[in-house]
């Protein structure tokens, strides 16, 4: 991928990240799931498992969209960081 194709994506992560639709998707599954974990009986473990799979899938997306974001966050400040120094 090249430093602009990163920058696109980190935008749009931001977009994706900042959307209230989105957050709200977000807090609506992790409470669901969260919340049936809880609430299951000791011999529910198949149930649990699936809560902690999706929990855990939720917890990669969230991650992988933190990465788009940090890694153009990385690249605009070794773009400023170039420029100022191509300009002393």
């Amino acid at each position: 991928m090249t430093d602009e194709e990163s920058l696109i994506l980190a935008r749009q992560a931001d977009g994706v990240m900042e959307n209230p639709a989105v957050k709200q998707a977000f807090e609506d599954i992790e409470s669901h799931y969260t919340s049936l974990w809880k609430s299951s009986g000791p011999s529910e473990y198949e149930l649990r498992e699936e809560c902690h799979v999706q929990l855990y899938a939720l917890a990669q997306f969230r991650r992988q969209l933190r990465s788009y974001l940090e890694t153009g966050k990385l690249l605009s400040a070794a773009s400023q960081n170039q420029a100022s120094v191509g300009h002393e």
